[in-house]
């Protein structure tokens, strides 16, 4: 007999394999990801991939596809997922994604200098350009603090790299963060810092001077008489001032020793002499008609301060053997703003007064036990120590040498080449170098120290 539940019918067929989820991840993909399907199912299923790139089909069978190998940005990447069990194919599933833009990943910044002065121009640069998994061109831009404050600079090279010198002061920090794009985002960005410092200045010079050497020509076809040198601050500007004349009111910068005038000054009144020093981006002088001193800055065209000088005579006999107008002669140690004079209380013998460079005050004076001004035809101050010499129309010698500020004189017999008219000297030992205006010609002399 047969069962009571036999129909005698076959069996019913299986069901169909079937997906029920299809997923793709990481989502978002980048260009270099590794982009893998994953499934939900009916139990038994096999499963068979198809991937295809802007419908271009690939040989990737495998649940995931390597973008190294197979898509970029803006891609997109689909997956067809089959089942199928015992033969029996189920229903495709697929699932589709735009590969992303990668952001460009973080640069590598500094400021050049990297220890700046007053004066310096400072500049973001990019050392290391940022990498970008798409290779896109990256463009950059900064963005600058002052001292935490947000500062709009100029463009060198790229977006507000550059912050000109005339923004920056001694003891500022300073923080430029660069920031890459590379079209569509902006990536990580990177910063470099500086503080405004003074230089260290270091002199050049010893105590006692063996010799000058011979003098170099530097330039020719001035007039006869006049002055010439540096900046003799350690963060004072570039160049070289050429004074011609006893008495005049227009006077040149040189960037180069090669020629070629930087720019013209002129002041509102004459100077007097060839005693003028350029000091920290100013130029001071003594004024013909009043004797006064004056500070010129010579960023602005501007006088900025005048004084009279007390206990500075000048009458002409304590100028130099040479002239009438050089009673007075400024000169620096590099540190110090100093004047070389005389007067009826000291006799007529060498006097050093300090200057205040700022209020133009006289803060000291020191005179020497002896040696008399106007016996000698100039003078230059060199490590604490005065250096004159006597001749002015032919080959001479450094025949004085006073310790200033104590009583220790000495002639040192030191060799000095004159060329044709000797009317100005001065010692810079930011540069370890003496400048000597000698009848329209610029000399250096390259000295040696004990």
């Amino acid at each position: 007999d047969a069962d009571a539940d036999d129909t005698g019918d076959p069996p019913p067929p299986p069901p169909d394999p079937v997906i029920y989820e299809l997923g793709l991840s990481p989502d978002p993909v980048y260009t270099d990801d590794v982009l893998t399907s994953s499934v939900s199912s009916s139990d038994g299923a096999s499963i068979s991939w198809v991937w295809t790139v802007n419908g271009a089909t690939t040989s990737e069978t495998s649940d995931s596809i390597d973008g190294y190998t197979w898509f970029d940005k803006h891609d997109e990447v689909e997956v067809t997922a089959t089942p199928s069990e015992d033969e029996v194919i189920g229903t495709p599933v697929s699932a589709s994604i735009v590969v992303s833009n990668s952001a460009p990943e973080r640069p590598t910044v500094s400021i050049s200098p990297a220890d700046p002065g007053p004066g310096d121009t400072l500049l973001c640069e990019v050392d290391v350009d940022a990498p970008d998994a798409d290779y896109d061109t990256i463009s950059y831009s900064a963005v600058w603090t002052r001292d935490g404050a947000t500062t709009t600079g100029s463009t060198s090279t790229f977006s507000n790299d550059t912050i000109p010198s005339s923004s920056t002061s001694i003891g500022e920090a300073w923080v430029c963060t660069v920031t890459p794009n590379d079209g569509e985002d902006e990536g990580a960005t990177d910063d470099a810092s500086v503080t405004i410092s003074l230089p260290t200045f270091t002199e050049g010079c010893t105590d006692t001077l063996l010799s000058v050497g011979t003098p170099t020509i530097e330039m020719t076809g001035f007039s006869t008489q006049g002055n010439w040198g540096p900046d003799h601050h350690v963060a004072g500007m570039d160049g070289f001032w050429v004074f011609e004349g006893q008495d005049d009111d227009y006077f040149e910068r040189y960037l180069t020793l090669e020629g070629g005038v930087t720019s013209g000054h002129t002041l509102d009144e004459y100077w007097a002499g060839t005693g003028q020093v350029v000091f920290d981006g100013h130029m001071y002088t003594l004024e013909a008609d009043t004797a006064e001193l004056i500070k010129f800055d010579l960023s602005s065209e501007t006088e900025v301060a005048r004084a009279s000088l007390t206990g500075v005579s000048g009458d002409a006999a304590y100028a130099y053997a040479w002239g009438v107008h050089t009673t007075t002669d400024l000169d620096t140690d590099g540190e110090d703003l100093m004047i070389i004079h005389s007067s009826s209380a000291a006799g007529g013998k060498f006097q050093v007064s300090k200057i205040h460079p700022g209020t133009l005050a006289v803060l000291s004076t020191w005179t020497a036990p002896s040696g008399h001004k106007n016996e000698y035809n100039n003078a230059f101050i060199a490590c604490g120590v005065l250096y004159a010499m006597e001749g002015f129309w032919a080959d001479t010698t450094i025949s004085y040498a006073w310790e200033i500020g104590t009583t220790s004189v000495w002639d040192p017999s030191i060799a000095w080449d004159v060329i044709h008219y000797l009317t100005a000297t001065q010692y810079s030992s930011l540069h370890d170098t003496i400048y000597a205006y000698d009848g329209g010609r610029l000399l250096t002399f390259t000295p040696t120290w004990e």
